[in-house]
């Protein structure tokens, strides 16, 4: 079938250095006027630059984070479950809903996790935002209920020798076909920063009763490990913003 919708397209490493990231020369550069469309290649995401030991948000994970629209304003996101072309659906499933949970955590913008297999989903083009025309993205909008849509694939997966987990995950906006968040990262327990970042986690992020040692469970198990890799993921998101007053008349 014909698309005769007008089809841009425009790489998620925003033009002119537009986005978060390093040596921004200038992040009004990308054009305002024309609605655009991601176009996704090999390598798509900006990396953030590491330093140790202090932990600050998105802190050593590859992300994208467009400027001047704050994500709250999204509103609703349908999470499609990732991609597995590694061909592990139950470790696919688990990162899925590990992420869904973290990302919720945030309260940024409601999100519900979709299966490409849905009644709803049928006929929609859900497998990358590649390509992706206007047209295709109101089809998403009208069918899913929602503002925006969670892409994403398990790029890697491997238990042992060591752990080791990649992801590339993409948040489109479909009111405007622009990429609004990304994640391209390898997190690989044989890094001793990830290592640091794994004992950090634990002992500032868990329900308390864990033991001093149980850190060393996410270098073994991987529902563990989801854990800590979607709170690195959920971690490159902005904060919240804070509740308005209920009472607009407070103090009076």
């Amino acid at each position: 079938m014909h698309d005769h919708a007008r089809r841009e397209s425009v790489s998620p490493k925003p033009p002119g250095g537009a986005g978060r990231r390093r040596g921004n020369p200038d992040a009004s550069a990308a054009p305002r006027s024309s609605l655009r469309v991601v176009a996704v290649g090999s390598l798509l995401l900006l990396l953030i630059g590491c330093t140790e030991p202090a932990p600050t948000r998105g802190q050593c994970v590859g992300f994208y984070l467009a400027p001047g629209a704050p994500l709250q304003c999204i509103g609703r996101v349908a999470f499609v479950e990732l991609r597995d072309p590694l061909r592990a659906p139950e470790t696919s499933a688990q990162f899925t809903d590990a992420i869904a949970r973290a990302l919720r955590d945030r309260r940024l913008f409601s999100l519900r996790v979709v299966h490409a297999d849905q009644p709803e989903c049928e006929g929609l083009p859900l497998s990358s935002p590649e390509g992706l025309s206007l047209a295709d993205m109101g089809r998403i909008a009208r069918q899913l209920h929602c503002d925006a849509v969670l892409f994403g694939t398990l790029s890697d997966f491997q238990p042992y020798p060591h752990m080791r987990a990649g992801l590339l995950l993409h948040l489109v906006d479909l009111r405007n076909g622009s990429l609004a968040w990304g994640v391209d990262h390898v997190w690989d327990t044989q890094d001793r920063a990830v290592i640091g970042r794994i004992q950090r986690f634990h002992e500032t992020e868990q329900r308390e009763g864990y033991g001093p040692a149980e850190w060393e469970m996410s270098l073994l198990s991987p529902r563990a490990f989801q854990r800590f890799v979607a709170h690195e993921v959920a971690g490159t998101l902005p904060p919240a913003p804070p509740c308005p007053t209920d009472d607009p008349v407070a103090g009076e």
